[in-house]
């Protein structure tokens, strides 16, 4: 067990956003209450399927997540990213986007859009949420504008430089969100959680296709307050 399962517990909902094939609603299934793992991309999606169909639990869901909703043809050169298909983007031509990925991997497809907020009038709430969807990870907060404010959920938050610049976004913007919502920044340290400012963050977000997972807590949240062998790094 890793050190941010304890912020889910067995009367949890959580959000799997960008569930790719199942990694991540596997791990936490076993923890909380219910799942809803939410992946757009048809070949992940058929494998979120048969990769979770023994947890009674789990709720997969074909929709990709922003800050606006609709059908929307998009490509992915690594059965994950999404891209809009944009005639005038060389990218959508070139199949050799991505050095080094075999451009069999290309698929195009047409993804369902939603926002965070919409989800939360249809199914359960959640109090953890999981967001990893390779650089759009500002829309689907900027979705969510309702959601953080109200309810107020811990965020388990992939961030980097490269894949949020396909979408002309940056870190920086990100946290800037985050922090107008509240939220603090928590980071993995050798397996032991370090507790970060949002400059000390930044400075750890590297120029390369490293993207680190950040728990992103309501400052209000009292687990912070409780003893344990934390960093504290302002």
């Amino acid at each position: 067990m890793t050190w941010w399962h304890e912020f889910i517990s067995k009367e949890m909902v959580v959000y799997d956003i960008g569930a790719n094939v199942g990694e991540f609603t596997v791990d936490v299934a076993p923890l909380c209450l219910r799942v809803y793992a939410f992946e757009p991309n048809p070949l992940c999606f058929d494998e979120l399927l048969k990769n979770t169909a023994k947890f009674r639990n789990v709720t997969p869901e074909r929709i990709a997540l922003a800050d606006y909703r609709g059908d929307i043809p998009v490509f992915t050169y690594r059965n994950w990213t999404l891209l809009p298909e944009c005639a005038h983007d060389p990218r959508s031509g070139d199949r050799d986007y991505h050095p080094g990925q075999r451009t069999e991997l290309k698929c195009d497809f047409l993804a369902h859009f939603e926002t965070l907020d919409d989800l939360t009038l249809r199914f359960q709430i959640p109090e953890f949420i999981k967001i990893d969807v390779d650089g759009g990870e500002g829309a689907v907060l900027r979705g969510a504008k309702e959601t953080l404010e109200t309810v107020r959920p811990a965020l388990y938050v992939e961030i980097g430089r490269t894949t949020m610049a396909q979408f002309n976004e940056r870190p920086e913007e990100l946290l800037d969100y985050l922090s107008l919502h509240r939220y603090t920044f928590v980071i993995d340290d050798h397996a032991y959680p370090r507790w970060v400012s949002r400059d000390r963050l930044l400075s750890m977000i590297p120029e390369s296709e490293v993207s680190p997972n950040v728990l992103c807590l309501p400052e209000e949240d009292t687990r912070l307050r409780k003893p344990r062998p934390w960093i504290y790094e302002q």
